[in-house]
């Protein structure tokens, strides 16, 4: 090191405070999408505060009531989801909070009434103010903005080809064999 080279250990410190921050923000936004594809209810919790407003349209209220409300509804509907998450844009507006965007792209299938398999694509964003409360980051605002829907319908005997050799390991949850708990640290 030259005698010219200084480090301003305050600066970097502060700086690599907000990166973890950034990161864990990103974390969360990333494991809602993990934990509904794996019917993870606990994990679900871990994303939003309980007092978190959360406003989905068919949705407005709390964060607590929503985690029941979304694992009910993919329960009850025996839907196969499936979420990606990309676009993810964080802007710290404290050392306790931050505003973030992403955007998500998000699928299921499931047999409908006439028991021919539908499939839904939903594209959109999620727009979040993130708190950090006891160290912890999770949403306490979330407005989802739909971009756009599409459904398709085909008949359940049409799947064929290398499609029909894939890995279907039939509805996930938390006890599947494949399922893997990730340390949040």
């Amino acid at each position: 090191m030259s005698a010219t080279t200084t480090f301003d250990m305050e600066a970097m410190a502060r700086r690599l405070a907000e990166l973890d921050a950034i990161q864990a923000i990103r974390d969360q936004q990333l494991r809602y999408g993990r934990a509904l594809d794996w019917d993870d209810e606990s994990l679900l919790a871990e994303v939003f505060w309980p007092d978190a407003d959360v406003d989905y349209g068919f949705f407005v209220g709390r964060g607590d009531e929503f985690v029941k409300v979304l694992v009910d509804i993919s329960r009850s509907s025996g839907c196969r989801p499936w979420h990606a998450i990309s676009g993810q844009t964080v802007s710290l507006t404290g050392p306790d909070s931050a505003n973030a965007e992403c955007y998500f792209l998000g699928g299921s299938t499931q047999p409908n009434v006439t028991g021919d398999m539908e499939a839904q694509f939903i594209g959109g964003r999620y727009l979040d103010v993130f708190e950090r409360r006891g160290g912890e980051w999770r949403v306490a605002r979330r407005v989802l903005i739909c971009d756009f829907r599409y459904t398709d319908t085909a008949p359940a005997d049409t799947v064929s080809g290398f499609v029909a050799g894939l890995n279907d390991r039939g509805r996930l949850n938390p006890r599947h064999p494949l399922y893997w708990r990730f340390n949040r640290g």
